[in-house]
């Protein structure tokens, strides 16, 4: 079994401005399209996924930082 790991991916990122927030979401997509090419079994999201508690309030919040 091959298990991807991506850590500390801070979606919704804006210490470095509002413009780095989709950087954040972009550089997620990429690496969790690196690791489906791979294929592998699972990926582990460890750390903290959002960068503020506002961002994991629903679901849509959360889709809008990963278009």
């Amino acid at each position: 079994m091959q298990l991807g790991v991506i850590g500390d991916p801070h979606l919704g990122c804006t210490i470095y401005t509002d413009k780095r927030s989709p950087d954040f979401a972009r550089q997620f997509n990429t690496a969790v399209a690196g690791l489906l090419e791979r294929k592998v079994d699972g990926i582990a999201v460890l750390g903290d996924v959002f960068d503020s508690s506002a961002y994991r309030r629903n679901i849509d919040t959360f889709a809008s930082r990963l278009s």
